[in-house]
């Protein structure tokens, strides 16, 4: 197999570090980093600028990082409820809403069903 060229080895070092950035701030979102210190820790906390940290996320994920932790908790909370008997209000505190309201408005934004349907079929469903 022939070596790469030096460009083409420096073009995938940097493509290596730009996701491994994005997997480490994806790893700390999911800590949930971002809500208890906010983007700028994060990334001060991987020796980058946020605004890097943004492009390197959008590069690996296609999203930015706010989406991510949206789309997790929404993941979270729909877990939850189709697993668990906990009531909607305390799926959406145990998925990081800081209200209820909150939580059902962006669960029925990404699903196109409200937290309540949600859990009465998964309800239906173990039944």
């Amino acid at each position: 197999m022939p070596a790469l060229p030096a460009g083409a080895r420096a073009r995938n070092a940097s493509v290596d570090a730009t996701s491994r950035l994005a997997q480490a701030a994806a790893s700390m979102m999911e800590d949930r980093t971002l809500d208890q210190e906010g983007l700028d820790t994060i990334a001060l906390r991987l020796g980058i600028t946020d605004r890097h940290l943004r492009r390197a996320f959008g590069a690996e994920f296609g999203v930015s990082p706010v989406e991510f932790a949206q789309t997790q908790k929404l993941l979270l909370a729909k877990r939850l409820l189709t697993d668990t008997a906990l009531p909607v209000t305390e799926v959406a505190f145990a998925s990081g809403s800081a209200a209820c309201g909150a939580s059902t408005r962006s669960s029925s934004n990404a699903t196109g069903s409200d937290p309540v349907t949600c859990a009465a079929r998964s309800e239906a469903v173990r039944q």
